[in-house]
């Protein structure tokens, strides 16, 4: 009896273990947002999407981020309490590059396969529309 005891607390103790690691990790929800384009790119990161940052600079006048990536893609963040119109989709000719785009993100590629593998990882939605700025 004691044996099974033993048996069934350290089962149920590895099952415990599991369920917090892989709930605590943080993980990548579709449609999450993110605090900053640093916090983005760890997402995409742990979602297999890596980034190896050529440049960061502020947008939006200071209420967002962008980065370049060396993989050829971008990444910009920007603060919830943007103000309205600065997200703004441009009109007018649209070139080779595509986005994804979230609540408060987006990434901007020329490789629509790697927007679409993108998408189903973090979710938003595809659109070749820019930003205004």
């Amino acid at each position: 009896m004691r044996q099974k005891t033993i048996r069934t607390g350290a089962l149920f103790s590895v099952l415990v273990l599991t369920n917090f690691a892989t709930t605590s990790c943080g993980g990548v929800e579709p449609d999450d947002t993110y605090d900053n384009v640093e916090d983005f790119r760890a997402a995409l990161d742990s979602g297999g999407f890596s980034c190896e940052v050529l440049q960061t600079q502020h947008e939006f006048d200071g209420y967002g981020e962008s980065m370049s990536c060396a993989e050829g893609h971008s990444i910009i963040v920007w603060d919830r309490d943007l103000p309205t119109g600065m997200q703004d989709l441009s009109e007018g000719e649209i070139g080779t590059t595509r986005h994804l785009r979230g609540e408060n993100w987006d990434v901007s590629s020329s490789n629509s396969a790697l927007l679409n593998d993108m998408q189903e990882t973090v979710g938003g939605e595809r659109t070749s529309r820019g930003f205004k700025h």
